[in-house]
């Protein structure tokens, strides 16, 4: 058996970021202003979840990375953060030069199916076209992948070794 023990006195692998959410309502007249978020910046985020599109098939990390891939994102600093954050919480998912590839394999795999399963819990007005969702992403994978520029991270983190009790 493994535990881990965390009560947050370590530093932070990411910096936090303050974003100002919007509420849809402000479309429609309605001065709604809503309180800062601390969140992770956008390169953190989008390397959790190519971490989860590695290994699974929800349409929320499909369209989350989606949105967040986008061209003026510094590819090597996403793969950066997916390596520092895969091998420091899953011991069990090391990630190799040929992450990217799984992640591509994994993606082409999903269906619509198993996309749409998660129109559920978004207003049906909004439900997106998952083809064109997975092909986009797919797109903008396969561009990363061609730009197979060196790893960086956001600091100077090196992985510390984790208390087993």
């Amino acid at each position: 058996m493994k535990i881990d023990v965390n009560f947050g006195l370590r530093k932070r692998l990411s910096e936090n970021v303050r974003a100002e959410p919007a509420s849809f309502l402000n479309s429609f007249g309605y001065k709604i202003r809503l309180p800062l978020i601390n969140t992770f910046p956008r390169e953190t985020l989008a390397g959790m979840k190519l971490i989860a599109l590695s290994t699974r098939h929800e349409g929320k990390d499909f369209f989350d990375a989606w949105h967040l891939l986008q061209p003026e994102l510094d590819y090597s600093l996403v793969m950066g953060e997916a390596f520092k954050y895969a091998n420091l919480f899953f011991d069990f998912h090391q990630l190799s030069e040929f992450f990217l590839d799984r992640v591509i394999a994994n993606v082409e795999a999903a269906t619509e199916r198993e996309l749409a399963a998660c129109n559920q819990f978004i207003l049906r007005p909004y439900w997106p076209d998952w083809q064109l969702v997975k092909n986009d992403l797919l797109f903008k994978l396969r561009q990363m992948r061609q730009q197979r520029a060196p790893i960086k991270t956001r600091s100077s983190w090196k992985p510390t070794a984790r208390k087993k009790l």
